[in-house]
């Protein structure tokens, strides 16, 4: 026979807007990083990589079938 519950129900949740993204606080008394901003950094990573996925020679075959054969290698393994 079950024992029933005394916890109480959840309370529903609620729905909350995320913020966008801030960059880390800087240093104290130093001067702001050299370079490009980490935004910056960031959107041109994302391009690359939209780059790389239109580009139908990528991943080269030599890599599609070493990731190919090692998990058939692992999925074989648990059988």
């Amino acid at each position: 026979m079950p024992v029933a519950s005394v916890a109480s129900p959840r309370a529903p949740r609620v729905k909350r807007n995320r913020r966008p993204a801030k960059p880390p606080p800087p240093k104290r008394g130093g001067q702001p990083p050299a370079g490009k901003p980490w935004l910056a950094v960031r959107k041109g990573k994302v391009a690359r990589a939209r780059r790389l996925l239109a580009d139908p020679k990528y991943p080269p075959p030599k890599v599609l079938d070493s990731v190919a054969r090692l998990l058939a290698k692992h999925l074989r393994a648990r059988d």
